[in-house]
């Protein structure tokens, strides 16, 4: 049960992100409606969010291999973060003034880098509890490929958040997704608490300055991160245009922008075994 323990808990936090790439811009920034903050700020806003959240991994895992504790070098961040990571995305959807304001803008970008910030503190940890938890390069690849599909299940989650806002408004909407995924994140913590080996220790640590440029010399590390990088934006892009697509364009309610994201998501989970048989047999290459 140690690979679920581990990957359930990016169906908590998948969902939380989920709801805020494709929903926040929405909220702010009400087609038709009252915008809470001024338009050309956002952008701004967002952008310095956006780097904080890049920057924040790098510092926090230098940290968390240093970290000494009864409870290893990860779990006390996986832990600590998921508590505050439901807190605050809580608090981005409430912000001080009804109408546009100045302060609701200082409000989003403040509680914005704190979400950003406790979610790194939370995510990078635990996306280097993986080695620890399986040795094998195909234990690492199924217990991944389960991650992804919960990482898919959070999306779906995500969906959901149209016909939840239809009917009950984004304060008790996003009350509600925080009070699913806390557990989620929380929880599965403690039951690995129980499977970690927290003796082990690395053989010797090389400093900041020294394990950054090695990383970002390394040519795999290079064509990895472009990859990556490019489809992120590309999806963070396709979750925050979404509703504006179903409400602007086509014309539809909120509570229809589900069956929107749920064309990709099949077509997602139709490609896993593919991919997951094609790493099997070539190996993580």
């Amino acid at each position: 049960m140690t690979w679920l323990a581990y990957t359930i808990i990016t169906l908590g936090s998948s969902a939380l992100w989920g709801v805020i790439s494709g929903w926040l811009i929405y909220f702010y920034l009400p087609p038709g409606g009252q915008p809470l903050v001024p338009l050309v700020y956002y952008s701004v806003v967002m952008l310095i969010s956006r780097a904080v959240n890049i920057l924040a991994g790098l510092p926090i895992g230098h940290i968390s291999d240093r970290t000494h504790s009864v409870w290893g070098r990860r779990l006390p961040f996986v832990i600590g973060g998921a508590f505050f990571v439901p807190v605050l995305f809580v608090l981005l959807w409430r912000p001080p003034q009804a109408g546009e304001s100045i302060w609701n803008l200082i409000y989003l970008a403040f509680i914005l880098m704190a979400f950003n910030i406790a979610y790194e503190v939370h995510q990078t940890p635990y996306e280097s509890l993986l080695p620890e938890l399986a040795v094998g390069e195909k234990e690492r690849v199924r217990i991944a490929t389960w991650k992804s599909s919960f990482l898919l299940g959070g999306n779906i989650l995500a969906g959901f958040a149209g016909p939840m806002i239809e009917k009950w408004g984004y304060n008790q909407s996003m009350l509600i997704f925080a009070t699913v995924a806390a557990p989620m994140m929380i929880l599965p913590g403690f039951f690995l608490l129980t499977r970690l080996d927290l003796n082990v220790r690395p053989v010797r640590h090389i400093s900041f300055f020294t394990s950054l440029k090695t990383t970002l010399t390394n040519r795999p590390f290079q064509i990895f991160t472009a990859s990556w990088g490019l489809m992120w934006i590309a999806s963070s892009f396709v979750l925050s245009i979404m509703p504006f697509i179903v409400t602007e364009v086509c014309r539809l309610r909120k509570t229809d922008a589900i069956y929107f994201y749920l064309t990709g998501i099949v077509a997602t989970l139709a490609s896993f075994p593919f991919v997951n048989r094609l790493s099997a047999r070539y190996g993580v290459k």
